[in-house]
């Protein structure tokens, strides 16, 4: 009968281990419309806010990069390609323009903003 009861406290004791791991955080990663979305949502606060001026103006138009976006303390993070290789954008090409003199003869809705992704 001691041998049955220690034999069962050894199982209890060394048996039932820890086997659930933690579940690992699965990055998610922003497909190209809502790449779109949230640069064109970073534009609107910066053509309110009016963080463009600092930007260089060319061509009657401020380009707005990935790389200024960070200097302008947006988070980038998330700005990789999606499908595949999961390597960031291109940091120079990807990015926000402010047509302030509406040199693309556009019509916009609300704010002169347009949006360029390049995640390829």
């Amino acid at each position: 009968m001691k041998k049955i009861i220690m034999l069962i406290c050894v199982l209890l004791l060394f048996g039932c281990s820890n086997t659930i791991k933690p579940v690992e955080e699965e990055t998610k990663y922003l497909t190209k419309d809502e790449m779109s979305e949230t640069l064109y949502n970073y534009g609107v606060e910066i053509y309110n806010q009016k963080k463009y001026v600092s930007i260089e103006k060319t061509e009657g138009e401020y380009f707005i990069s990935l790389n200024d976006l960070s200097n302008l303390n947006y988070d980038i993070s998330k700005f990789v390609n999606p499908n595949g290789n999961h390597e960031s954008c291109d940091k120079e090409k990807t990015g926000v323009v402010i047509d302030l003199d509406n040199v693309r003869k556009v019509e916009y809705e609300k704010y002169p903003l347009m949006v360029s992704v390049f995640c390829d």
